[in-house]
């Protein structure tokens, strides 16, 4: 069963397995989390589940190589999902299913849909076909209509634990020179973790960190200017810089001990700080990334940066 290959999430899965069991399936889901914790690989599970009712063969891996021919995927590379390609998939809705004694449609990145889009699904989701099920995925619910809402059983997702987030990229064969880095500021998204490792390969991010505390650690400015320096120089980097600085400093504040365990990264003195000292500089390292989005000086907001990170670092 595709349910064991889930991670985590198990309020969300007895929830839906008892449905199953029960024979009360829905006509519409809303599943709402972070992007990349494993919302589309529970519902993989769950329309295996729905499957096995059928007692039909090798469901298990039609489904998971995307040849399941009563699993109907609409998503898209597209900024946005239009009402064009919503309509042009509701004529396929009303078809019956091939195989099984029921469909699944399943909408990727639900929040895509533009306001016209939903509002052309809403019909569809208010008079839906009986052997029909919707599953949408989605990673803001904030941008989905009320009345779309509304029609859906609404399962919220949490992000992985990092034991969980560990296990999941064991599962997936990850290896990574920055395993530990990533455990810790991917924000329990396998997805996330994926991203990153790829980016991280690319240049030394691990090297870059250890120098960046060397530097905070010794006190030295005139050596903070010169790695401020090198910084400006890294472009498109830079931002990835920032957001891994400010994951390790919103971990110090949580007291997380996974820091220590960061290779070639002496984040020690991080953890004396106090709490108040450091929610400051978390908020020094947000303000910093939405300045350079404002294209304000790299280079002086950089150096600011980390001589306001260096000063009375054990208050």
């Amino acid at each position: 069963m595709l349910w064991k290959t889930v991670i985590g999430h198990k309020q969300a899965i007895a929830a839906l397995q008892g449905q199953v069991q029960a024979g009360r399936i829905g006509h519409a889901y809303l599943f709402v989390g972070l992007s990349g914790i494993g919302k589309k690989r529970v519902a993989l599970a769950f329309a295996s589940a729905i499957f096995e009712l059928d007692g039909r063969p090798d469901t298990d891996r039609l489904i998971v190589n995307n040849l399941h021919p009563d699993v109907r995927r609409w998503e898209t590379n597209k900024k946005t999902l239009g009402v064009k390609e919503i309509r042009e998939w509701q004529q396929m809705v009303f078809l019956p299913p091939t195989t099984a004694t029921k469909k699944i449609i399943l909408i990727d990145d639900a929040q895509k849909m533009t306001t016209q889009a939903q509002n052309a699904l809403l019909k569809t989701l208010e008079e839906p076909p009986l052997d029909t099920v919707f599953i949408l995925i989605c990673s803001n619910i904030s941008k989905m209509l009320s009345t779309v809402v509304s029609r859906c059983r609404v399962l919220r997702f949490n992000p992985l634990t990092l034991e969980q987030l560990k296990q999941a990229m064991q599962q997936l064969a990850i290896e990574s020179s920055f395993y530990e880095l990533l455990v810790l500021v991917a924000n329990g998204s396998i997805g996330q973790a994926l991203d990153l490792a790829e980016i991280f390969d690319e240049f030394d991010v691990q090297q870059l960190l250890g120098e960046i505390f060397e530097v905070l650690d010794s006190g030295d400015s005139y050596q903070a200017l010169l790695i401020a320096e090198r910084l400006v120089k890294l472009d498109t980097e830079l931002d990835m810089v920032l957001y891994l600085l400010e994951n390790i400093w919103s971990s110090a504040l949580r007291s997380d001990e996974h820091l220590r365990h960061i290779k070639n990264v002496n984040v020690g003195g991080l953890l004396l700080r106090s709490q108040k000292r450091l929610l400051q500089d978390c908020q020094s390292l947000m303000q910093a990334r939405k300045q350079f989005a404002q294209y304000q000086n790299k280079q002086l907001v950089l150096e600011n940066l980390l001589l306001g990170l260096m000063e009375d670092k054990h208050d």
